[in-house]
């Protein structure tokens, strides 16, 4: 890990200070050459970068290992675009050596591997990296960078203010790292699907305010997410996509299932007493594919 971040940091300083850079480069140099080696024969032949994100709850969330937050990533630095694709943690869907039921479930069973087979296996995808975080994590972050800015609706804020000190209201606000945490995990007002948007939202609001923040308070944000994450990205895409978020770059949200999309989609009750979502995943697969694929 800490190879991965000094890696990080140079990328980041390369952007904004040469002297700064040549620094960092001269301590990250014998860290990395062999990665470098190993890696200069691989032909980079991705449009962009593809990753999920796995978002653990931590241990008082009640979700028992269990993924959080499954979010497929790309980022396309070519066109300055990150797309965020949001799979609900209650689509049903067949993971490898268990019963089908809850997708967010293999994460329990096999950690980000067996989560990254089933999302593989059901929507036929050829994802192969990943990044872990503690959702907690978060919190931390929005406080490095001095809260974040939100639109909340009237029924939002009441959960915030019900959970959290201070107060919020309907409207714009600036969410401290707690309240932004709350924020994340609404879901008694509405569905999972608002759920999956609001931390979309959440994650949209930190990159607009790390590109209006100093280099340092991006500095301090890898820091913090070294101390709870793993990371499978190798090391070249890594270094691709860390000064990304100091540039001006679109970001794209979609959310599966999506009933405009997704139109034979159902509930349903499982085996296990569980609320789930069933829709044909080899169709919405196609659709994920689509828009990785396409600018």
């Amino acid at each position: 890990m800490k190879m991965i971040v000094l890696s990080v940091l140079a990328a980041i300083l390369t952007v904004s200070s040469p002297a700064a850079a040549f620094a960092a480069e001269t301590q990250l140099t014998e860290m990395t050459e062999a990665a470098e080696m190993s890696e200069a024969a691989e032909p980079i032949t991705l449009k962009g970068v593809q990753f999920v994100l796995f978002g653990l709850s931590g241990n008082n969330s009640g979700d028992d290992g269990r993924s959080d937050t499954i979010m497929i990533c790309t980022i396309d630095t070519a066109n300055r675009e990150i797309k965020l694709i949001s799979i609900l943690r209650d689509t049903k869907a067949a993971i490898p050596g268990y019963e089908p039921q809850k997708i967010n479930a293999a994460y329990k069973y096999g950690g980000a591997e067996l989560a990254l087979a089933t999302i593989n296996q059901n929507f036929h995808l050829n994802l192969d990296e990943y990044i872990t975080v503690q959702f907690d994590t978060l919190e931390d972050i929005v406080d490095i960078l001095e809260g974040v800015d939100l639109e909340l609706t009237w029924e939002e804020a009441q959960v915030i203010n019900g959970e959290c000190e201070g107060y919020v209201e309907e409207g714009l606000n600036t969410l401290n790292g707690a309240q932004a945490l709350a924020y994340c995990r609404i879901r008694k007002i509405d569905s999972d699907k608002f759920r999956a948007g609001r931390q979309q939202k959440v994650i949209e609001a930190i990159f607009t305010k790390l590109r209006k923040s100093g280099i340092w308070q991006w500095i301090k944000v890898i820091c913090c997410l070294a101390a709870t994450t793993e990371i499978s990205l190798k090391l070249r895409d890594l270094l691709k996509v860390a000064g990304l978020p100091l540039t001006e770059f679109t970001i794209r949200n979609y959310i599966v299932p999506d009933i405009e999309y997704e139109t034979e989609l159902q509930t349903a009750i499982d085996e296990h007493g569980e609320w789930v979502w069933i829709y044909d995943l080899d169709k919405a697969g196609k659709r994920i594919a689509d828009i990785i694929n396409n600018p």
